[in-house]
C-alpha cells in the first residue's frame, strides 16, 4: 500500500486472488496469459473453452499404444455392418490385412 505502489486495490486483489488459482499449477500468471493469447490468435473467433469441449469430446476414444492389427479389424468391423458393395469390402479387406501384416505389434499413432 505504499505510495511507490501504481496498482489501485482492485488491481492488487485481482492480481492476488489469480496468483492463488494459479499457485497449485506452479504457473506464473504471465507464461498462462501468453498461453491464452496465443490460443485466441489460433482459434480466431472461438472461445477458448469451446475448442477445448470439443478436443477433449473427439479425443474421449483414443488409447495409446493400440496396434494396427486391431485398428484394421475395427475398421473392417464397422465396414460390414455398414453393408458395403461386397467387391469394395474385398478390396479394403486385402488392403488392410496387408497393411495389418506389415506392421504387427507396431502402435497405430
Amino acid at each position: 500500500m505504499s505510495s511507490d505502489n501504481d496498482l489501485r486495490p482492485q488491481d492488487r486483489e485481482s492480481l492476488r486472488l489469480a496468483q492463488t488459482m494459479l499457485a497449485p499449477l506452479g504457473l506464473p500468471l504471465v507464461t498462462v496469459v501468453e498461453e491464452y493469447l496465443q490460443c485466441r490468435r489460433k482459434l480466431g473467433e472461438v472461445p477458448l473453452l469451446t475448442a477445448v469441449d470439443d478436443f477433449a469430446a473427439r479425443s474421449r476414444s483414443y488409447e495409446p499404444g493400440v496396434i494396427v492389427p486391431r485398428v484394421v479389424e475395427e475398421l473392417l468391423q464397422l465396414k460390414r455392418q455398414d453393408r458395403i458393395n461386397a467387391h469394395y469390402l474385398k478390396l479394403l479387406e486385402g488392403n488392410c490385412v496387408s497393411l495389418a501384416a506389415r506392421f504387427l505389434g507396431r502402435s497405430a499413432r
